[in-house]
This record gives structure tokens, sequence and C-alpha cells, in this order.
């Protein structure tokens, strides 16, 4: 389950709009394939994060895509740093 301070965190990793990033992210590689509906999905990625709902397989999803950005804004930091 994730609690309020991991919730926060993953939030600042993914950045604005994260539900529909996370939404993006589990089409795009084939995860949840069993929710077809959009505000479905919004609201189970909004209950997960906010602890309201304990569900391993999109808290899953919700990891993966927080590495993921997390890489990406690595890597674009590296790129700005070999620039200056």
């Amino acid at each position: 389950m994730i609690d309020k301070k991991a919730a926060e965190k993953l939030k600042n990793i993914i950045g604005k709009n994260y539900t529909s990033k996370l939404i993006e992210f589990a089409r795009e590689n084939g995860k949840l394939t069993q929710y077809k509906n959009k505000p479905t999905l919004q609201v189970l990625f909004s209950m997960v994060m906010t602890g309201r709902r304990d569900l391993p397989e999109v808290e899953d999803v919700i990891l993966e895509c927080a590495a993921l950005y997390k890489e990406k804004s690595e890597a674009q930091s590296e790129k700005i740093k070999a620039l200056i």
C-alpha cells in the first residue's frame, strides 16, 4: 500500500496530470487491460495514490511508471550538465 509520503514523492516524480500519464503508460505497455474505460482507470489510480484502495497490480504500474520518469529526468539533467 502506498502511504502519503510515498504518494507525494511519486506525484513529484511523475509530474503534473499524473493520472493521465499513468493511463498512457499502462496502455502503451499493455498493463491493466481489463480496465478499458479511462474514467475507471483515473479513479483507480487516484484511489491507490490516496491510500483508499490496496490494489497490487495498480501499484506495480505506478511504480514502473515512476521509475521510467525518474530515469528520463536523470538523463535530461545529465544532458543539461554536459551543456553547461
